[in-house]
């Protein structure tokens, strides 16, 4: 990616404007949500019996952790723009797991190549007697 090439500290200058835009969307929105639960007349949703101010509580609540969360991120970024030593928190929500390695999909496609000769569902041969004769009995 682009940001890679930038140095550490170029990385965390990018991150601050980004959080930055980031802050003042939840800004906005926080303010609204706000709004809406201190103004509005607020009725019961008719199957659940539950108010509707519950459920805007819980998006002011949600909003709030996310501006905390890009406080943190807001924070780091300053920090390492000014110390020049830098490393963004960074969670993966399921992007990598996508990726293939090519040496180990390759070596994936030999083995599910390669005939099942034992599986815990297959019959073992069971020990002592052999055959249908042994199963009915002996010859009279």
């Amino acid at each position: 990616m682009l940001i890679e090439r930038f140095s550490t500290r170029w990385r965390a200058i990018t991150d601050v404007f980004v959080q930055l835009v980031v802050a003042a969307v939840l800004a906005y929105v926080l303010y609204w949500v706000w709004v809406a639960t201190l103004t509005a007349t607020f009725v019961d949703i008719p199957g659940l019996h539950l108010s509707r101010r519950v459920l805007t509580i819980a998006l002011l609540v949600g909003f709030m952790l996310m501006a905390l969360y890009c406080l943190r991120d807001l924070v780091t970024a300053v920090r390492g723009s000014i110390t020049g030593r830098y490393s963004p928190y960074r969670e993966t929500v399921g992007e990598m797991e996508g990726l293939v390695d090519p040496a180990t999909a390759a070596a994936a496609q030999v083995a599910a190549a390669q005939p099942v000769t034992e599986s815990i569902f297959m019959k073992k041969p069971k020990r002592g007697r052999k055959g249908p004769a042994a199963q009915n009995g002996p010859k009279a």
